[in-house]
């Protein structure tokens, strides 16, 4: 098949599932792209075509054509590029492709794959979070030393989920966007970003500017402070639960507590266990006064929204619910 008739075959498919209502909302955010290169595929749904397309054998014929016609082809072919497995491979293609891009919505749809690939390489960890609703339970989970972020996300937006993690969290957070004007950049470092990148980058200035801002952050503070469940996040640092929007407030003992059954979230925390963790700061507490902190911690939980937090088991101890 020749690379006119893959083109005109891929513009086909995606005119099948085209969606006109999405097509005006898109054209809408992107003025400097004339509507009538836009078709109208909503991302899900071409993001499962890229992932069928990929597996045939047209794909070189299409990577190879250069510029496309519509805004939906660009994208398509960003996607294609996240697929190429073979890091110089993959930057090659990233390279050749980056310049007949006009728009910073098809530069936000490719990015961080390609930054994984790239960080990998210097040996970097990196978890891209899979549920864009619960961004915070990743984040907890994983227990990262840097975010990255764009400001163009499902469901929420990037600043509202900087604005979360700065409610449990003070590590370093950059963002990586093309929605590069005054104002997103103002608005980013006022919900408590420490760097905003503009896209297209240079993969290599991104890891020392990636480099130096661990380096300043971690000069002075190590090690995750934070601690999750039910998406409840209890923060060490300060001593405090988050669960939405509500902020609860602990005292020492009840820290101690909180802090040994989330780390044993799966497990039954002996009484004896409990009371061997308080007496580690020399406050002497009997049976009894165990019962009255757990009790009270507990009250402290329902009137924040967490029933059954912490659920008793007879004869053996205590266990999060």
């Amino acid at each position: 098949m020749s690379s006119r008739e893959v083109i005109e075959n891929v513009q086909a498919d995606l005119f099948a599932i085209q969606d006109l209502a999405y097509r005006d909302f898109q054209a809408k955010l992107m003025p400097t792209v004339n509507k009538e290169t836009v078709i109208g595929v909503r991302t899900p749904s071409l993001r499962a075509y890229a992932k069928k397309f990929g597996k045939t054998d047209n794909v070189s014929a299409f990577l190879e054509v250069l510029p496309h016609k519509y805004y939906e082809e660009n994208n398509l072919h960003g996607l294609l590029i996240e697929q190429i497995k073979a890091y110089p491979s993959c930057i090659a293609a990233l390279d050749r492709f980056l310049p007949y891009i006009d728009n910073w919505a098809t530069c936000d749809m490719i990015a961080l794959p390609t930054v994984k690939k790239h960080l990998e390489q210097w040996q970097y960890s990196v978890h891209i979070v899979s549920d864009l609703s619960n961004v915070i339970g990743e984040f907890t989970e994983y227990s990262p030393h840097i975010a990255l972020m764009d400001i163009k996300l499902p469901f929420y937006n990037g600043y509202h989920w900087c604005s979360e993690i700065r409610k449990v969290s003070k590590l370093p957070i950059m963002f990586l966007s093309s929605a590069s004007d005054n104002m997103n950049i103002v608005m980013a470092m006022n919900m408590g970003a420490d760097d905003f990148v503009t896209k297209p980058f240079d993969l290599e200035v991104l890891t020392v500017k990636i480099q130096a801002l661990i380096r300043r952050s971690y000069d002075f503070s190590v090690g995750n402070s934070v601690i999750s469940h039910r998406d409840a996040m209890l923060n060490l640092t300060d001593a405090t639960v988050v669960y939405k929007d509500k902020k609860l407030e602990l005292t020492k003992n009840e820290l101690k507590i909180l802090q040994m059954l989330m780390e044993n979230k799966e497990k039954i925390v002996s009484r004896d266990d409990l009371m061997a963790k308080i007496w580690e700061s020399d406050d002497y507490i009997d049976e009894n006064t165990l019962s009255v902190n757990v009790n009270r911690l507990r009250k402290k939980l329902s009137g924040i929204g967490l029933d059954d937090f912490i659920i008793t088991k007879k004869g053996l101890g205590y266990k999060l619910g």
